[in-house]
C-alpha cells in the first residue's frame, strides 16, 4: 500500500515537495537462516534446525563430536512488514529574480527516508523489528537517512555541496540495557542484556566542482573537467562492538563511510 502527496505552490515558482507513505506486507516470505542463528535456535530447542548442523566423530573430550559444518537454508517466514515515509523537496531559482545584477542559478534539494518498522516473524520466535539496527550483526535500515544538496551554476562553472546523514540507532530493538548489579534479566539470543545499546549516527560532507571548457555549439562535443571530494572532514565511523578481530568488521560498512576523505577528478566528453 502506498499514499503520496505532491505540493507545487503557485506563489513560489521552482519549488516542489513530495511526501510518500508505504506499507509492504509479505506473507510466507522466504529468507535465509544464517549459521549463527541456526546454532542459537537449535541450542534453545528449535530442533527442526538442528538437522542443519553436522558434527564430526565423537572424542573422549567431546562425546557429541565437534561441529564441522552448519548449512544455511532458506525457510518460510510468517511475514515481513516494512513501513516508512519518504520526503523530497527541491527549489531552483535564478539569482537575478531576487537581486538585480546577480547572476547564476541556485538549485537546492533535500531527501529524507524514515523507516518506521521493518519486522520479520518466522512464526517460532519473537518478531524482530530491525529498523534502527545500526550494528554489523543482524543489520537493518536506519531510522533516518538524509541527503541534502546545494548547487550554484554560472556557466561554465558549477559548484556543489552535499550533506549525507544516517541517524543513530542500536544493536537490537529487543535488547535490554543492563543497569543492574544483581537480579539481572536472563540474556537470550533475541533479548540480550548489555550495558550500552546505543550506536551513534554520522554526517558526511562532500564538495564538487565542474568546469565546462568545450561547448557543442562551438564544436562537436561537450567537455567538462570535474573534481569531487567525498567526506571532506574525514569523519570516522562509530566503532561497533563485535566478536570479529578484523578492523573492517568494527562498523556497519553498509551505513557508514569506511574510506575516509577521498578525491576523484577527471574529464567527461559528450558527443
Amino acid at each position: 500500500m502506498g499514499l503520496g502527496i505532491v505540493l507545487q505552490p503557485r506563489f513560489l515558482p521552482g519549488f516542489s515537495a513530495a511526501l510518500d507513505y508505504y506499507s509492504i506486507d509479505i506473507k510466507g516470505a522466504i529468507q535465509q537462516v544464517n549459521a549463527q542463528t541456526t546454532l542459537d535456535l537449535c541450542f534453545i530447542g528449535q530442533t527442526a534446525l538442528c538437522q542443519n548442523i553436522q558434527r564430526g566423530p565423537a572424542t573422549p573430550a567431546n562425546p557429541a563430536g565437534a561441529i564441522i559444518l552448519v548449512t544455511s537454508r532458506p525457510t518460510n517466514y510468517a511475514f515481513n512488514l516494512t513501513r516508512g515515509l519518504d520526503f523530497e523537496a527541491s527549489y531552483t531559482t535564478n539569482l537575478d529574480e531576487w537581486v538585480d545584477g546577480w547572476s547564476g542559478a541556485v538549485m537546492l534539494r533535500g531527501l529524507a527516508a524514515h523507516v518506521i518498522e521493518s519486522t520479520s516473524d518466522d512464526g517460532l520466535n519473537p518478531p524482530q523489528n530491525v529498523a534502527g539496527n545500526n550494528s554489523n550483526t543482524n543489520p537493518g535500515p536506519p531510522y533516518w537517512k538524509f541527503y541534502l544538496t546545494a548547487n550554484y551554476a554560472l556557466d561554465p562553472l558549477t559548484v556543489g555541496f552535499t550533506a549525507r546523514g544516517v541517524s543513530s540507532g542500536h544493536y537490537g530493538a529487543l535488547y535490554v540495557r543492563q543497569s543492574c548489579t544483581s537480579g539481572c534479566p536472563v540474556s537470550t539470543p533475541f533479548q540480550r542484556t548489555l550495558d550500552n545499546n546505543y550506536i551513534a549516527g554520522q554526517w558526511l560532507y562532500d564538495v564538487n566542482l565542474n568546469f565546462r571548457f568545450l561547448h557543442k555549439d562551438q564544436g562537436v562535443v561537450d567537455a567538462d573537467a570535474f573534481l569531487v571530494i567525498s567526506n571532506l572532514l574525514n569523519s570516522e565511523p562509530p566503532v561497533v562492538a563485535t566478536s570479529s578481530p578484523e578492523y573492517w568488521h568494527r562498523t556497519n560498512s553498509l551505513l557508514y563511510d569506511v574510506l575516509g576523505r577521498s578525491f576523484r577528478a577527471g574529464i567527461r566528453f559528450k558527443y
